[in-house]
């Protein structure tokens, strides 16, 4: 529930992931960098791999366990992340 931040020199972003049942945190930052590098080389925008890493970084924190996460759970939790744009 503890916002991330995404901040470039032109650029500064705000993620709040969903309110879930937290579970576990191990791995949950190796599946974020996971996520951000996957959509990020597919789609080239860092706003989506910044909403799709911390999706999976939250997805994995639901689970016992560390990197079993896919995709179409990504996307329903990813729908619930509060993207906001900071004005700098």
């Amino acid at each position: 529930e503890k916002p991330g931040f995404l901040v470039t020199s032109n650029l500064c972003i705000k993620a709040t992931p969903p309110a879930v049942k937290f579970v576990s945190a191990v791995g949950s930052g190796d599946s974020f960098v996971g996520g951000f590098l996957f959509k990020y080389l597919n789609t080239n925008s860092l706003e989506d791999a910044f909403t799709f890493g911390t999706a999976a970084g939250t997805l994995n924190a639901m689970r016992y366990g560390s990197g079993f996460v896919d995709s179409i759970s990504i996307d329903s939790v990813r729908n619930n992340v509060l993207l906001d744009k900071i004005e700098s």
